[in-house]
């Protein structure tokens, strides 16, 4: 999905608006519905994005083109289709707070807990196939929620980064 937004100039007629790609530049913007740059008589009437906007005056046009090279970026990746459980595991349902630290929060193509406890046991234990079988694999699920910042999605894993987590790859 492409990332927009729909403005208007509410100084005049709310018809009249323009549809917005990612990244935009607010004074173009401005100038194509006839408004000077200290004008704030714009409002968001319609949007196609990965998160609810709080509000949808000029305010929040102004944090969306601060935002919008990272919400391009984004644009079509897992973390755009998980944006909002991120969101709320991460960074208490933040939006802004994601966009800021995308560079932090790794995806891995695991579905369920138990292959990140046997990859875990494998790979960062050196716990050979055949015992693995044997080990509590929820104790080691529990203590990977502990030790890192994990979030399973139908997506996959996401890691907020905030201590190694090399045994993935």
């Amino acid at each position: 999905m492409e990332y927009r937004i729909y403005v208007v100039n509410t100084k005049e007629n709310e018809e009249s608006g323009i549809w917005v790609k990612f990244p935009f530049d607010l004074m173009e913007v401005m100038g194509f519905l006839g408004l000077f740059p200290q004008d704030t008589e714009v409002q968001i009437k319609d949007y196609h994005l990965p998160f609810e906007l709080s509000s949808t005056g000029y305010r929040m046009l102004l944090k969306l083109e601060a935002y919008g090279k990272a919400i391009k970026d984004i644009e079509g990746s897992a973390l755009a289709d998980q944006f909002m459980a991120i969101a709320r595991a991460f960074f208490s349902g933040n939006p802004s707070e994601v966009l800021k630290k995308r560079r932090f929060i790794h995806h891995y193509e695991i579905t369920n807990y138990e292959a990140l406890a046997k990859k875990y046991c494998f790979y960062e234990k050196k716990i050979d196939q055949e015992f693995i079988e044997f080990i509590q694999l929820e104790k080691v699920v529990t203590h990977l929620q502990d030790k890192y910042n994990l979030l399973m999605t139908s997506n996959g894993l996401f890691h907020m980064e905030v201590a190694p987590f090399s045994f993935v790859n």
